[in-house]
């Protein structure tokens, strides 16, 4: 794929397997089904200029470095009921300023926004149970960060190299 510059799947699409677009360096904006319902693991890893996408209500899991190394990707709209951000689903997505983590998150997996060097802030939903190992290290522009009172368990190295980071708000 590697002169895919865009894609837009088709309806009757409920779900994507594993690395369908791994390493797809031109790809740009992709259009996803509203019948989806499940995103597997790799999917878009390495899309190095994808810049915005929109997850679909319906989907119910999105799988582990989902987004890893989209480097441009730059605004994630989750519109969908998921339980958990996997891991290392947004690791090294350098340029990430913005993303809506949907109120039925209850975990944040490992890894999951390291290296998101352009977070600047980010809400954490009331349902957050766990923030694992080293959720958040590396984004070096996040500057402040409340930690919901559900949140039961924050892995070590959470914040690791937040280095802009000057408030954490704890119940």
């Amino acid at each position: 794929c590697s002169n895919l510059e865009s894609v837009s799947l088709p309806n009757g699409i409920k779900k994507i397997e594993s690395r369908v677009f791994l390493n797809c360096k031109k790809l740009e904006s992709v259009g996803l089904p509203a019948e989806l319902t499940k995103l597997n693991d790799r999917v878009f890893e390495g899309c190095s200029s994808l810049k915005y996408i929109v997850i679909p209500n319906l989907v119910k899991s999105m799988g582990k470095s989902i987004f890893e190394d989209c480097t441009a990707l730059d605004s994630v709209r989750i519109d969908c009921i998921i339980d958990e951000i996997d891991n290392e689903a947004f690791r090294h997505c350098h340029s990430l300023r913005t993303i809506n983590i949907p109120v039925s998150v209850k975990e944040i997996g490992s890894k999951a926004f390291e290296e998101c060097i352009a977070l600047k802030s980010i809400t954490l939903p009331v349902t957050l149970q766990s923030i694992e190992n080293d959720a958040f290290a590396k984004c070096a522009m996040l500057q402040s960060v409340t930690i919901p009172p559900a949140v039961k368990v924050i892995g070590s190295d959470a914040f690791r190299e937040c280095s802009s980071l000057t408030t954490v708000d704890l119940p």
